[in-house]
């Protein structure tokens, strides 16, 4: 055999886009055949419930603000308390995803994942990829959603259009995001002790609630009004002030976003396996209705306990 049939008997692709095929095929496969047991009529219902739900919740919110600052609020008093409040907030996600992260989560992995793609010889980044990306994007698209149309409403009570606000609050939704499900995966692959993800959270919002009230008083100069959660706080604001500087605070969200998705393969299998199982077990209690096992479920997967050896 010549050389050249050598050659064209050579695989064309190397073993990581094969990997990646592999994987895209099997989810390609399951999507369909799950999928193709769902009734119209039943994702005609979960659309109804959304819309209507939404819609109760904006009219409700759009009451509740109307007129509820009696007393215009001047512009720079705003700016000036509004970042650190607002920072409270994001130094809140990030150590409720420090928690979380801590305890097994925040990504659940269905169980036939986790048995066939995990456990097979196949990057565990490429394929807890998806899952982490899926995760960050549906609770910034809830977060994002809410906070934009909740500014939108504030803006009639304030300086500012409603679509820059609307807009403000998108953004600011999506940090939120990226800082609670960024540092609970980061959490989880560094394998972070409860105790040491529950002191670092405390110590971040007493140090943002401290610089928060010091503004608020007027007592802070200087370095006291410097907390971690400014920078991020005051993109909430963009809708009447943009600054360069908080560009530093959006870097850094997708800074953490990009390290959870490189660490993904760290993650372990068995919180995986198990949040899995839970969350299938709760979706379908939350289908039929049925409260009392939900409650039970959201305790349940509250008093998960780690290995400490790992699978």
């Amino acid at each position: 055999m010549t050389a050249p049939e050598l050659q064209d008997d050579a695989p064309s692709t190397t073993p990581a886009e094969t990997d990646g095929a592999v994987v895209r095929d099997l989810r390609r496969t399951r999507r369909e055949r799950r999928l193709g047991d769902t009734e119209w009529f039943d994702v005609a219902y979960r659309v109804y419930l959304f819309a209507l739900v939404g819609t109760i919740a904006v009219v409700v919110a759009s009451d509740s603000i109307a007129g509820l600052i009696d007393e215009p609020i001047a512009t720079d008093t705003l700016l000036r308390r509004g970042p650190s409040i607002a920072g409270i907030v994001a130094v809140l996600a990030l150590g409720i995803g420090l928690r979380n992260g801590s305890e097994g989560g925040p990504v659940s992995v269905e169980s036939a994942d986790v048995r066939h793609l995990l456990l097979s010889p196949v990057s565990r980044t490429r394929v807890l990829m998806r899952p982490i990306g899926q995760r960050v994007r549906s609770v910034a698209f809830a977060l994002g959603l809410g906070l934009a149309v909740l500014c939108q409403l504030v803006a009639r009570e304030i300086d500012g259009s409603r679509a820059a606000w609307a807009a403000s609050g998108a953004v600011f939704g999506a940090m939120l995001a990226a800082f609670y499900v960024g540092g609970a995966v980061i959490a989880h692959a560094l394998r972070v002790p409860r105790w040491a993800a529950t002191l670092v959270s405390a110590l971040l919002l007493v140090w943002q609630s401290a610089v928060a009230w010091g503004i608020w008083t007027g007592e802070a100069t200087g370095w006291q009004r410097i907390g971690p959660g400014n920078l991020a706080g005051s993109v909430l604001f963009w809708g009447i002030r943009q600054r360069e500087i908080d560009l530093v605070a959006l870097a850094g969200a997708i800074a953490l976003v990009g390290a959870a998705l490189a660490l993904g393969g760290r993650l372990r299998l068995q919180p995986l396996e198990r949040r899995g199982q839970l969350v299938s077990q709760l979706r379908f209690a939350a289908t039929v209705q049925d409260i009392r096992t939900v409650v039970l479920l959201r305790r349940q997967m509250r008093a998960e306990s780690i290995r400490t050896v790992p699978w």
